[in-house]
């Protein structure tokens, strides 16, 4: 890149190539006065990068980390919120971060829209909501916890949510209903179901005072439908600053990290030990089994997927039974770091069924269906919701592939197992003794709703794990399958490239 970044922002766009904006080049005395002013764009097809400048237009000032999403039309959605306090996120027009903006890529500016109603909005979480058959042309971002206030923002965290509903260049935003949990640096995850899993978390913004705030442990459930949010089984760990959380193949969330700043910026200690936050380092990995895995019902399975698809086609997905499905879904592969998942996206396909065959549509849009990895998943209709299936990873890309997808898991429960306990309120799941690290469940294992996946394993040691060992055994799974799906959701690995660069 022509600037150095630190905490910029990515957005993949429907060509492939990938914007970058944002970041401060100098953290610590600095007399840059802001961030980085001025966006960039890099080409893996051509290998390079872009800097995009036409004038005064093309400079914008953004808050660290700032949440950005591609719209439909092509153009990236800017909602007024990001890492208002990086620390050093200030900058001398930062009142412009309040505002929404749009970006558009083939004019290389930013052009302002409208302020958000709750301005500064720091450490909160965005993601774009599901996109149904018929209007890909709009599209919705639910945001959701953060702190309020211009930098260095206010310390307190707020269960505020928005949506915004985007078409073309207008923007309509609404409150949301309220978490029942205030959490700063939360994390979402998107669910097969069309449901959002929130988590993680603290009562206040610990960079301002790293160490004072108490971690909030328990999850909650959004439907979309209902419009309102549900209380989950609390997890056994804290995780506030450096947490993340990805939705598995296998239809589970894996959990993970917990990376805080020193207590007051001093050295690593609980400020108030049993009630203020872990101020150690924590680098275990828990799974979350949602309420559709207990429904006792069988899970549809998805018997062959295409590895490569491209827009405009059909897709043949064979399964057990395609007259029980009632959704056709890719998701695109997770990407989640430091609380900001911009590119992740679940694309509802239209779709006909014939005996055991369904033939969905891509989309057209690049820009609704960006290319590089997704899992396919299907989904069956009963009394209490939607169930999924496992998921096959395909590439969405300039090229079809109709060799078989790779199925990275296996379904990790089992029929008969499922109706023992209330919907996300179960104990430890079928398969986790088979998981590598599982210590004997206990008072702190059992806790409902989670089990653990790895106790104590380093990052180095779960990347260093070898990628292949997850087609092979479930426990490696979890944690090996963090550094392929990042590099397929990224649309920069291998294959992705391959298909990417052919023109």
């Amino acid at each position: 890149m022509k600037y150095g970044r630190w905490y910029p922002s990515l957005v993949v766009l429907g060509d492939g190539r990938i914007v970058v904006a944002g970041g401060v080049t100098k953290l610590i005395k600095s007399t840059q006065l802001g961030q980085v002013r001025r966006t960039e764009t890099f080409d893996p097809a051509a290998n390079t990068w872009t800097e995009n400048y036409v004038g005064p237009q093309s400079e914008n000032e953004l808050p660290l980390m700032a949440r950005l999403h591609l719209t439909p039309n092509g153009k990236i959605f800017y909602g007024g919120s990001g890492q208002m306090w990086g620390p050093f996120g200030e900058a001398i027009d930062e009142v412009t971060m309040a505002m929404m903006q749009m970006y558009d890529p083939s004019t290389k500016t930013w052009s302002m829209l409208k302020p958000n109603p709750l301005p500064g909005r720091s450490g909160d979480y965005s993601m774009i909501l599901p996109f149904h058959p018929g209007h890909y042309d709009s599209m919705k971002v639910l945001a959701h916890g953060g702190t309020v206030g211009v930098p260095p923002g206010g310390e307190l965290a707020t269960p505020f949510t928005q949506i915004f509903t985007i078409r073309g260049d207008n923007v309509d935003v609404a409150r949301g209903p309220d978490l029942h949990h205030a959490r700063w640096y939360n994390v979402g995850v998107l669910l097969p179901d069309g449901k959002v899993f929130a988590l993680h978390g603290a009562d206040k913004d610990e960079v301002i005072d790293p160490g004072s705030g108490v971690a909030v442990r328990t999850p909650e459930l959004y439907d979309p439908e209902a419009n309102s949010w549900t209380d989950m089984a609390s997890e056994s760990r804290d995780r506030t600053y450096h947490n993340s959380a990805i939705l598995l193949p296998d239809g589970r969330v894996l959990s993970g990290g917990h990376s805080p700043i020193p207590a007051h910026y001093g050295h690593h200690g609980d400020v108030i030990p049993g009630t203020t936050s872990n101020n150690q380092k924590d680098s275990s990995f828990q799974v979350w089994s949602p309420p559709y895995l207990f429904y006792g019902v069988s899970r549809p399975q998805i018997t062959y997927a295409p590895a490569g698809v491209t827009w405009g086609q059909h897709m043949t997905v064979e399964v057990d039974d395609a007259s029980s499905i009632d959704k056709v879904e890719l998701y695109r592969l997770p990407t989640s770091q430091h609380v900001v998942s911009n590119n992740d996206r679940l694309v509802e396909l239209p779709f006909s069924a014939s005996g055991n065959t369904l033939t969905a549509s891509i989309p057209t849009n690049h820009n609704v269906v960006t290319p590089g990895g997704y899992y396919i998943f299907v989904t069956r209709k009963t009394a209490k919701g939607e169930v999924p299936s496992v998921a096959a990873i395909t590439m969405v890309g300039n090229e079809s592939n109709s060799d078989p997808a790779i199925v990275p898991m296996q379904d990790s429960t089992r029929v008969g197992n499922f109706g023992a306990s209330p919907p996300g309120a179960s104990g430890p799941q079928p398969g986790a003794s088979n998981l590598p690290g599982n210590p004997p469940v206990g008072p702190e294992t059992a806790r409902p709703g989670i089990q653990y996946v790895q106790e104590f394993v380093s990052v180095p040691q779960a990347i260093s794990s070898k990628l292949a060992g997850f087609f092979r055994s479930e426990g490696e799974g979890p944690v090996a399958l963090v550094a392929l799906l990042t590099a397929l959701g990224l649309g920069l690995g291998f294959r992705a490239r391959r298909w990417l660069t052919r023109r």
